[in-house]
């Protein structure tokens, strides 16, 4: 199967002739199967990922072990994080992991510099998503602060069902979404089960109530 950014980021269909030639030169597809690891180093970034299927989900582990999701990249996107620790020059020491298989156009970063300082519509796509994500930062450290761990857990069940109620995620991966332990949210669901408000299954959980 063949990969085309063009495809995935409509935008680009703007970029005059020249930008897009350097687009496409200095690009190359990785991809990665779910669970998959990208770690980084602490070391200067080495290339910006724009996501053309699946999911990546950036986070930092604290010196206790436990894992923080900081947010997540979606088919469409690009990595923020890694855009800003490139035309800033900053060590970039966040780790990367699939969500799901994955397919990444992985830009240089001198050539996203160069399009960042020719190309405005490049320029407002990358402005807009750090906005974004930024404001779902900032979302995201007033949920973990202000919200009960009963609330965050329904939030994150509301928001992650599909069209039949059914939430596909492990409960290590649930807590690590919500920062908190899968020994709490196992717990958490296993209150909800017995008030009748969701089913647990192998890998999945049946939301029967509205959260």
């Amino acid at each position: 199967m063949g990969y085309d950014i063009f495809d995935v980021f409509g935008f680009l269909s703007e970029l005059d002739g020249a930008d897009k030639q350097t687009l496409k030169e200095h690009s190359v597809i990785k991809k990665m199967s779910k669970g998959q690891l990208m770690l980084g180093d602490n070391s200067r970034c080495a290339g910006i990922p724009f996501v053309l299927s699946g999911s990546i989900r950036l986070f930092r582990t604290s010196e206790g072990g436990k894992d923080i999701t900081i947010y997540k990249v979606e088919a469409g996107e690009l990595c923020v994080l890694a855009a800003v620790c490139s035309f800033a020059n900053l060590e970039y020491d966040f780790t990367a992991e699939a969500s799901e298989d994955s397919v990444l156009s992985v830009l240089s970063v001198e050539s996203f510099n160069h399009l960042i300082k020719q190309s405005l519509v490049f320029r407002e796509f990358v402005f807009s998503s750090i906005a974004d994500k930024l404001i779902m930062a900032l979302n995201a450290i007033e949920f973990l602060n202000f919200d009960s761990i009963e609330s965050r857990l329904k939030n994150y069940l509301g928001t992650a069902a599909d069209e039949k109620n059914v939430v596909a995620a492990t409960h290590e991966a649930i807590a690590k979404d919500i920062g908190s332990s899968r020994e709490v949210v196992s717990r958490k669901l296993k209150e909800l089960e017995n008030q009748g408000v969701l089913e647990l299954q192998r890998g999945k959980i049946k939301i029967n109530e509205v959260l």
